[in-house]
């Protein structure tokens, strides 16, 4: 079985017309709910009148003749409709026996007309923390390192998405058990070396010129991932253990839902006792506080500094790898989005605080979530950052963040 799945729309409400935009709404809530991006999808709609289930037959006739698959090639048929939701029997499994789909496959409906039940799953699915969490890990490296050097390093997105396309590559040659750790291995190495190259020389040069030195860091990776990979996308390995399915009180999910909140929980937990515990990361703690002073008292901060870049580099690596196998397609600017996202979070929960990054993260994951299961989706970027405005309005420092005072 390739783990493929099949998706066939149609449907009305008895005296309304569907929309292409309802449909196409209907469809992405349907993605979001089975968690995966790979597979044939159709989208099909009909007008009052015409049978939801024959409709999406015929949809799903051709798309299966199309993709050269077998039906014993596809693991789920889902329907995506807007038709009455006690339909009997279902849609789906009037799809799958006319398609003469393994009975023993999943046959899941998901009707527009339950919108109270998508509503409810995507609050399970925000609660579960699975964007939140992953978002957190970006947001790590980016108030690590504002901590110490008060710089946002705007290639931080690019290195995740790097890290997504290195596993890509990786992966066509080596077994996954090899090439997962050798992957994380090259992000770290890619992220000290983006220290050493491009911020370590401006280290008393103006902030303002390691900014532009970050912006064009950004761009070089973007455009080096658009040289290698044509700028096709790419698709991300299945993982053997997150991208197997689960059954959750009778939701089908992906293992990746229930491991990432527990995975970021572990890793903050031990980021923090190395932060709080050990001799690192005292020093990290005193660059942090005075960055001159702890130079003076023998810090040697350049190291400090490059250690600071690993780790959140290496943060990185495992949130694509858990990012990635929930949305498989790679492109040059992958990273932008959630790397843009994961830097809100920072400055919503503390820039410099890494419980508030976390905080923060685990919050915007779960208004992204929710907001994209309503009729107001199109908005949910705008909603996280009228939701960051308000805060910084309230508490300019954010959730977790101290107010900075000046030496005299």
């Amino acid at each position: 079985m390739k783990g493929l799945r099949l998706i066939a729309t149609g449907g009305a409400l008895p005296g309304r017309t569907v929309t292409n935009e309802e449909l196409s709404r209907t469809v992405d809530t349907s993605d979001e709910w089975i968690t995966t991006r790979t597979g044939i999808r159709t989208r099909h709609y009909c007008t009052e009148g015409e049978n939801a289930a024959t409709l999406a037959i015929a949809a799903a006739k051709q798309a299966l003749q199309r993709s050269g698959l077998a039906p014993a090639d596809i693991a789920c048929c889902v329907c995506a409709t807007l038709s009455a939701p006690d339909a009997t029997p279902s849609v789906a499994c009037q799809v799958q026996a006319a398609l003469a789909l393994p009975e023993n496959r999943p046959a899941l409906d998901v009707n527009a007309a339950c919108s109270g039940f998508l509503y409810g799953t995507a609050v399970a699915r925000g609660l579960l923390a699975t964007l939140g969490g992953q978002y957190a890990l970006i947001a790590i490296g980016y108030t690590m390192v504002y901590g110490i050097l008060r710089l946002i390093n705007f290639a931080h997105g690019d290195v995740f998405m790097a890290a997504g396309l290195i596993m890509v590559y990786l992966s066509a040659s080596l077994p996954i058990g090899v090439a997962l750790p050798l992957m994380i291995l090259l992000t770290v190495l890619l992220g000290f070396v983006i220290e050493r190259a491009a911020y370590k020389p401006l280290r008393s040069a103006p902030r303002m010129s390691v900014m532009i030195s970050a912006i064009g860091v950004s761009y070089l990776l973007q455009n080096l991932a658009t040289y290698i990979t044509g700028g096709l996308p790419q698709m991300y390995p299945s993982l053997p253990g997150l991208s197997s399915q689960i059954t959750i009180a009778g939701t089908s999910t992906k293992m990746v839902t229930v491991i990432t909140p527990f995975l970021v929980v572990a890793l903050v937990v031990v980021l923090t006792q190395l932060i709080n515990h050990t001799k690192i990361g005292m020093a990290m703690r005193a660059a942090s506080r005075d960055f001159e002073t702890a130079q003076l008292m023998g810090i040697k901060i350049n190291n400090i500094i490059s250690f600071t870049f690993v780790i959140g580099s290496f943060l990185a690596a495992v949130g694509s790898a858990l990012y990635f196998t929930n949305y498989p397609s790679i492109v040059p600017l992958s990273g932008s989005l959630p790397g843009l996202r994961a830097f809100v979070a920072a400055v919503f929960g503390g820039i410099g605080s890494i419980p508030g990054a976390v905080v923060g993260a685990f919050l915007i994951g779960l208004s992204e979530t929710v907001i994209k299961s309503s009729n107001w989706s199109v908005f949910s970027d705008a909603f996280t950052f009228a939701l960051l405005i308000i805060i910084l309005v309230v508490k300019p420092t954010g959730l977790f963040g101290e107010k900075s005072t000046d030496k005299v």
